[in-house]
């Protein structure tokens, strides 16, 4: 601080120091969250490569073979998805050839629980148009735990999440 700074500061009245004080609190709490986000972004990339991402729908999608709509089929999974427009169930072959497109990361505070981090995934063939995109498979949205181990994975035709 420079003197006049200071000398501004002495002919502040008591609440108008407390005034400055909780706003220089605020502006300091405001920078550190902002530290703090930039962290948990390249955490977030660094840890959802498509590559582990492909690896845990494989995983996901083997373990889910008896329980949920799953079979096994040559190179992938036939998984029974609900398709919201026609409101019916809907097969759709996810192969191990299939690209991965990350559409979008969340991340999820609930302050009675946890952390949770949330991946959108375009599975297939993605394309934008006209402001709007599409795949010609389905979408995932990938769901993490704070340790960042998997606990479920939503499928749909629309892109939803």
């Amino acid at each position: 601080m420079n003197k006049n700074t200071v000398s501004w500061i002495v002919t502040l009245k008591t609440e108008e120091k407390y005034l400055l004080l909780i706003l220089h609190m605020v502006i300091k709490t405001i920078n550190i969250m902002h530290h703090k986000l930039v962290e948990l972004q390249k955490v977030i990339r660094d840890n959802f490569s498509v590559n582990y991402l492909k690896l845990e729908l494989f995983e996901y999608l083997s373990e889910m073979e008896d329980i949920y709509a799953v079979s096994k089929i040559d190179q992938g999974y036939e998984v029974l998805i609900f398709n919201i427009t026609s409101n019916e169930n809907e097969l759709c072959r996810i192969l191990l050839s299939d690209n991965l497109t990350i559409l979008q990361y969340k991340t999820l505070y609930n302050y009675d629980i946890d952390l949770y981090y949330h991946v959108c995934v375009a599975i297939g063939n993605y394309q934008e148009n006209d402001g709007g995109f599409a795949t010609d498979k389905c979408f995932a949205l990938f769901k993490f735990n704070k340790d960042l181990s998997l606990y479920d994975i939503e499928f749909s035709f629309n892109e939803r999440f």
